[in-house]
């Protein structure tokens, strides 16, 4: 159960802190950070707060990739123009 956790999170995070990590594996202590180290492979940065961050390395999937998207929305002016509620509330066109 564990290693499907952090496969997961290896998916989805770049970081995480520990406390957070911990609770989610149900781990603390050195077991955490044999768990950490050498089964998955991260680092765990004591600099950062109290508790540190977890590092999880790039790969495909937890890559920031930027994307473009494009919509392109036809407006049809007639039946805007025959809309009685438009009528009705005073709008005009």
């Amino acid at each position: 159960m564990r290693v499907r956790i952090a496969v997961s999170v290896s998916q989805t995070c770049r970081e995480v802190e520990r406390g957070v990590l911990e609770g989610w594996l149900a781990l603390g202590g050195a077991e955490f950070e044999r768990f950490v180290g050498e089964v998955c492979g991260w680092g765990i940065d004591e600099t950062e707060g109290i508790k540190g961050v977890v590092r999880v390395p790039v790969n495909k999937e937890n890559e920031a990739k930027g994307t473009v998207v494009r919509e392109n929305v036809q407006f049809n002016r007639k039946s805007f123009l025959g809309c009685a509620k438009c009528r009705h509330s005073g709008l005009t066109v």
